[in-house]
């Protein structure tokens, strides 16, 4: 076997003797079609070439300013989002949690929030416990990133 940075190589030099491989990953043959994880027989003189398959892989982080934050304060939740894959993103959603012990203020770029209500108040209105931000970001191509913000206030 041979790694390359957009795949692999497999070859069987023996005359008559078959072996097993177990694929780790998803992969194309040279003909486009997809070769799933699992054991892949190889016939004795007889090998493969295996591609990478272009996959997205958008990465998620989250950070907050101010660090330690007092009751009742308006934190910034910044959402940093990167597509690390070799293909495009498409319809991609990118959702953040909006910790327990804050209030949901707003968002950017319409993000939406959902909650999740814990009780009732004396009105009858829900009680946040905790929810979610997300933001349709539509098609996120290779390589390109986006930032992302909700406000929250301390509890």
């Amino acid at each position: 076997m041979r790694r390359f940075e957009r795949g692999l190589v497999l070859v069987n030099p023996t005359k008559n003797q078959s072996f097993y491989w177990l694929c780790p990953e998803h992969y194309r043959d040279l003909d486009g079609r997809p070769v799933s994880p699992g054991p892949m027989a190889i016939e004795p003189r007889k090998g493969f070439v295996l591609l990478k398959r272009d996959l997205p892989n958008l990465v998620i982080s989250m950070s907050s300013q101010p660090g330690t934050p007092e009751p009742g304060q308006l934190l910034t939740f910044t959402v940093n989002y990167e597509n690390q894959g070799t293909a495009r993103a498409v319809e991609a959603v990118v959702s953040a949690i909006v910790p327990a012990w804050c209030e949901f203020h707003s968002a950017s770029w319409g993000g939406v929030f959902d909650f999740v209500p814990q009780s009732a108040s004396p009105d009858g209105r829900p009680v946040q416990a905790m929810g979610t931000v997300r933001w349709n970001v539509g098609t996120v191509e290779p390589g390109k990133k986006g930032v992302l913000w909700f406000k929250a206030k301390v509890r």
